[in-house]
């Protein structure tokens, strides 16, 4: 799902996106809060003020791809007469209102069907509109202008709801807290990573200067003379409660030195944060951190890194694959913040006995973060609020009586609280029920009608509600649960899951049939490899040059035989480390392969490796620096050897130079791009294992997030600082495609973003 704010004014630049959305969504508390307004009445959306720039409001966009199903033309402003019903409460209020039905895919299931969800969103109180009914909207597509609410000018009433069948699919569940026995959903995963701790997991105090093993055991990061050895590990501590530890990548948020951290945060039972620490650059290194663990382990029982990686990333294998393994042995060691100041190292991937660890993330909508469903009101039929858990909270005092003094503060002290409520209330539009939703307004009460309604007093407030309302669909007006609209927002906007149609207007150049083809393991690899909406425009851009649009998975070759036109990749050079192709034909059987067009005999080798498809015993390290495989005769001389083509027929030369290296043996080197996961796979690879963050901060995803298309280039194409130290030079190098490359990175990076 792509998602953006009603109003936008461009990226957030260095604020979370949190902060970006508290600027560019203010809510206006005049009876426009939620789940309730002001007299204890259930309202579905909230009221949002337009926020002014360059001396004018902004006008109201789609927040996310749709169609039209409903458009409400406003009257024209009276704001002379108050007689009339849109002038009630002292001041006119704009009656003009679109809604629209989103259909969005936001995950995959075991089976590889894609989760696609419907929810609608609501703009009303508009001025004007500039969409019709039946028109199918874009995100961030002009839907009109703000207008009245109660005489406040550029206001909106906005409100997102869905049915039943669709909260299954949106949060997991439709009623009740999640469970936390057993693991979260897998077809939907997106955010933070929650692990629970039980109650008496052990906690390890691991000395400076050493880390700690797949067995628990504990050694040195460095090899020590005389003391090298791993030395058995005891716990210090357990815990002495259940808590739920969130791993929140940045995912490019925030401020540019930030934008790789890892946050690990301690949450206990009802959400209050025990303790919380960050991991500077946590997510640019956690292929390295993935080869460290893999390491570790002795070959023979070396799980994949392939799925160890994800093992970090999600806290679990979530793959449908055939040869996804049981990773119960593998380590996933993490230093939390516990109460009182402990802070000790836990294993977050501990499968055993009754400390056994359940993972979550997000999309679980967790309970801990505060998640709710509110489905308890006694008189669901009208507009009153009466939910015994709502009004337990809204009770202060706990006498069973609810002032509006109560009720504003509870409002305002508990409003994040209130913002993750999904609460199930009848339709504020529906024209039909106006009388069974607001007949109680003739009794008095002390929390939500200080004054009971005469029937004059109920006839004007009739007449007005009456002309709010939608002569709406009624899948629409029959929907009952309602999110915060800025809650939803935001915990969507980390999902990023594309649908065809948005692939197209990223690869506008592509097919319809390679689209199909590729969408599903551009989803799965982008989610798994922190490939988020404006580093996936770098991604894209680079990749719609290496793939010319999803076309070319294997690279293009002049004349019949691409045998002879990839001899260049087979030459000498190959000695000081360029591909590690040696034999004669190894550039055409190496030869650029995949989303990335994987390339040379080495990064074969180093993918089959991350996969779990070759051994690294198997075969001698530098295999390729041997003279021999090119017959030369004494040293090498880049001058002069360093064009020159492998032997070929002198079958027994080279099967001594076999034996002797001993080079590795790629089997189907073609599966690099017939198979489409693998396809897309080893780009995503490429990117993780080129975005450890080392002293020369030459971070692949570090460069993506800073937009710096010089740096993504070089690093993708394997080009030196002093051969292209500028775009201009750059240019001039017909097959780098440089100014390609950059524009297209930053079309898409506008279309990903939240630029209007």
């Amino acid at each position: 799902m792509l998602i953006s704010s009603p109003f936008l004014s461009g990226n957030p630049g260095d604020e979370t996106d949190s902060a970006w959305l508290d600027t560019i969504m203010r809510e206006n508390a005049h009876d426009g809060t939620y789940p309730v307004g002001r007299n204890l009445c259930w309202h579905g959306g909230i009221h949002l003020e337009a926020p002014i720039r360059d001396n004018r409001s902004l006008p109201v966009r789609a927040i996310a791809d749709g169609r039209v199903i409903f458009c409400n033309t406003p009257q024209p402003e009276q704001l002379g007469n108050p007689n009339h019903p849109l002038a009630y409460d002292n001041g006119w209020t704009s009656n003009g209102a679109v809604i629209i039905a989103h259909d969005a895919d936001i995950g995959v299931e075991a089976n590889d069907t894609v989760v696609t969800v419907r929810f609608y969103s609501l703009y009303h109180h508009l001025s004007s509109i500039n969409v019709q009914q039946g028109a199918v909207v874009s995100r961030k597509d002009l839907i009109g202008e703000a207008g009245f609410i109660a005489g406040i000018a550029n206001q909106i009433h906005f409100e997102i709801v869905c049915n039943d069948v669709n909260l299954q699919r949106l949060i997991g569940r439709t009623q009740g807290d999640l469970d936390t026995t057993t693991n979260g959903r897998t077809d939907v995963v997106f955010g933070e990573i929650y692990v629970k701790l039980p109650a008496g997991t052990p906690v390890y105090n691991v000395p400076n200067g050493r880390r700690l093993l797949h067995n628990n055991l504990v050694a040195h990061t460095r090899p020590v003379p005389g003391n090298g050895a791993a030395l058995p590990l005891q716990p210090t501590a357990a815990t002495a409660a259940d808590y739920y530890i969130g791993l929140r990548y940045a995912m490019g948020e925030g401020a540019i030195a930030q934008r790789g951290d890892l946050t690990v945060t301690t949450y206990d039972a009802d959400g209050t944060i025990v303790g919380s620490g960050a991991e500077r650059n946590g997510e640019y290194n956690v292929y390295s951190k993935v080869r460290e663990i893999c390491n570790d382990i002795a070959e023979a029982t070396r799980p994949s890194m392939y799925f160890v990686f994800e093992l970090l990333r999600f806290g679990r294998v979530i793959s449908n694959e055939a040869d996804a393994p049981n990773l119960e042995n593998v380590p996933h060691w993490r230093q939390v913040c516990l109460p009182d100041g402990v802070v000790g190292w836990v294993n977050l991937n501990n499968q055993q006995g009754d400390q056994r660890t359940t993972v979550f993330s997000d999309a679980d909508f967790p309970q801990w973060r505060w998640w709710k469903l509110i489905d308890d009101d006694t008189s669901p039929n009208d507009n009153r609020c009466d939910s015994p858990s709502l009004n337990a909270i809204f009770d202060e005092n706990g006498d069973g009586e609810i002032t509006r003094e109560e009720l504003r503060n509870a409002l305002t002290r508990r409003r994040e609280e209130m913002r993750h409520m999904i609460c199930s209330m009848p339709s504020e539009w529906n024209a039909a029920t106006i009388e069974a939703r607001w007949s109680w307004l003739r009794t008095a009460t002390e929390e939500n009608n200080h004054q009971a309604l005469t029937d004059d007093d109920f006839t004007a407030f009739s007449d007005f509600v009456r002309a709010l309302c939608l002569n709406a669909p009624a899948d629409f007006l029959a929907a009952r649960w309602r999110f915060h609209p800025r809650a939803f927002i935001e915990i969507f906007r980390k999902c990023g899951w594309l649908t065809e149609s948005q692939l197209r207007d990223i690869y506008p150049a592509s097919t319809a049939e390679n689209r199909t083809r590729y969408l599903l393991a551009i989803n799965k690899c982008c989610r798994k490899y922190f490939l988020t909406r404006l580093r996936a425009g770098n991604f894209f851009g680079q990749s719609l040059v290496e793939s010319s649009s999803l076309r070319d998975m294997v690279e293009r070759h002049n004349g019949p035989d691409p045998f002879v036109h990839f001899r260049r990749y087979e030459r000498a050079r190959n000695y000081t480390g360029w591909l590690g192709n040696i034999l004669w034909n190894d550039g055409g059987n190496f030869r650029g392969r995949g989303f990335k067009q994987l390339t040379g005999r080495y990064n074969y080798v180093e993918y089959w490796l991350y996969r779990g498809w070759l051994l690294r015993s198997s075969y001698r390290d530098e295999w390729w620096r041997n003279v021999g495989w090119w017959g030369i005769q004494g040293d090498y001389v880049r001058a002069q050897h360093q064009d020159l083509h492998p032997i070929q027929n002198q079958p027994e030369v080279i099967a001594q130079l076999t034996q002797q290296m001993r080079p590795p043996n790629i089997v189907t080197p073609e599966r690099a791009a017939t198979d489409t996961v693998v396809c897309v796979d080893t780009a995503c690879w490429f990117w993780a294992k080129n975005s450890i963050m080392g002293n020369n901060q030459r971070s692949l995803l570090h460069w993506a997030n800073q937009n710096h298309h010089i740096w993504a280039t070089r690093i993708i194409r394997g080009d030196s600082e002093q051969t292209t130290p500028t775009e201009q030079a750059y240019e001039a190098i017909a097959g780098a495609h440089f100014a390609r490359r950059r524009d297209e990175s930053n079309r898409i990076r506008r279309y990903l973003g939240d630029e209007p």
